[in-house]
């Protein structure tokens, strides 16, 4: 049933984005990762990668709101500008592919706050997204399996 395939991958998608969230935390508390591992381009995440694919043809449907997707798409994208910045300050003169531990670089006590700060922030448009996310999982469960067919 393809209604079951579009809320299974919605619900991989914000599994991707949880495990996105995690490695990032993980960088933020000095643990080094790979940068592929946690991508700074909003498409190439795995949230992204199920948005901008297969989620583009729930607008076709007319229970879709293009104001729901909307939200989604903006929170998605807040949350990669906000690791923008975390991103910058973690691989501050580093040319290899693995994130430098925080704790052990040579960065300011500043650099560290800020860091943090920053994963406040994202954090906090993580649930957001969490949040948005959730309304258009309702919304999609509203839609009748044989709209989605006729789309899919």
């Amino acid at each position: 049933m393809q209604k079951e395939k579009v809320l299974d991958g919605l619900r991989k998608a914000k599994q991707e984005h949880i495990n996105w969230m995690h490695l990032i935390k993980l960088m933020v508390y000095g643990f080094g990762i790979k940068r592929e591992d946690a991508p700074l381009n909003p498409i190439e995440s795995g949230f992204g990668k199920w948005f901008y694919g297969d989620a583009q043809k729930l607008k076709a449907l007319p229970n879709t709101k293009l104001e729901c997707m909307s939200h989604v798409e903006s929170s998605h994208l807040k949350t990669h500008d906000i690791y923008f910045k975390i991103h910058a300050i973690c691989f501050k003169n580093q040319s290899h592919r693995f994130v430098s531990n925080l704790l052990n670089r040579k960065v300011t006590e500043q650099e560290r706050d800020l860091v943090q700060e920053y994963y406040k922030e994202l954090s906090e448009a993580s649930k957001e997204l969490m949040s948005n996310t959730l309304r258009f999982e309702k919304r999609i469960l509203a839609i009748s399996s044989e709209e989605i067919e006729r789309i899919w």
